[in-house]
Parts: structure tokens; C-alpha cells; sequence
């Protein structure tokens, strides 16, 4: 990819701006909520980004309150552009970052699953996950 085409470091003008304008309040607020209980998990890269660019529609569209406008034509035309794959992938490597760099709390389901993780149990909490740690 040469510089030239690129904008900031993304892809391209539309990929930074939808990242920075919606989606990092947005998967901030996921993380924070992570540590309050509530998790959602991503088999991949690319249902992450199937689900950033579900919940930039939602934005767009005000929760589909806005059908059909001229200003939702053109935010639709302008997104068209936007590399999602590439921003949930920076997502993901930014929470991998993250975890390696900070000893946080991961929550899992069961003990089971804490096991198959290689997890120790510390707290329960939130009456439906347990926070683990790593052994």
C-alpha cells in the first residue's frame, strides 16, 4: 500500500474518520463493559467487523428512525469507502496489546471454561460470570 493513499496511518480518509468519529467511543464502552459483566465474543476478525459496520447502519440511520434521506444517501455513499476489516482488526490487536501489557480480569462463563483457559478462579461476581485470573 503506498502512502499516498492512505490517510493516518488507515486505508483511507473514510476508514479513519468512521474509526475515530464512531466506532472508538463505541468499543471502548465494549471493553469498559467487559469489566462490569457483560461480554461479547467475535469468532473472527471479520464478524467483528460485520458487526462494527451493522452498528455504524444503526448510527446512520439513528436506530432506524431515519428511513430515507438525503444526508443518510450520502453517509451511506461515504462509508461505502470504509476498510472494517482493518478497523476491527486494529481493535483486536489493540486489545491483545493491551491484555499482554495489563494484568486485567477476563470473564468466562464456567469453570469449565476457566480450566480449558488455564485460569484460576478469584471472585465471583455479577451473578452470572466468574473473573479469573491467569494461573
Amino acid at each position: 500500500m503506498s502512502t499516498e493513499n492512505t490517510y493516518n496511518g488507515w486505508t483511507n480518509y473514510a476508514t479513519w474518520r468512521v474509526n475515530l468519529e464512531v466506532v472508538d467511543d463505541y468499543l471502548n464502552s465494549i471493553v469498559s463493559d467487559a469489566h462490569h459483566g457483560y461480554v461479547e465474543r467475535y469468532a473472527s476478525v471479520y464478524e467483528l467487523a460485520e458487526h462494527i459496520q451493522t452498528y455504524v447502519d444503526d448510527v446512520l440511520t439513528d436506530w432506524e428512525s431515519v428511513s430515507d434521506s438525503l444526508a443518510l444517501d450520502y453517509a451511506r455513499v461515504f462509508v461505502l469507502d470504509v476498510n472494517w476489516y482493518e478497523i476491527a482488526s486494529h481493535w483486536t490487536d489493540e486489545l491483545i496489546e493491551q491484555e499482554e501489557d495489563e494484568e486485567h480480569e477476563i470473564f468466562v462463563s464456567n469453570q469449565r471454561e476457566a480450566d480449558e483457559l488455564g485460569l484460576q478462579v478469584v471472585v465471583p461476581e455479577f451473578g452470572c460470570n466468574v473473573i479469573v485470573s491467569r494461573n
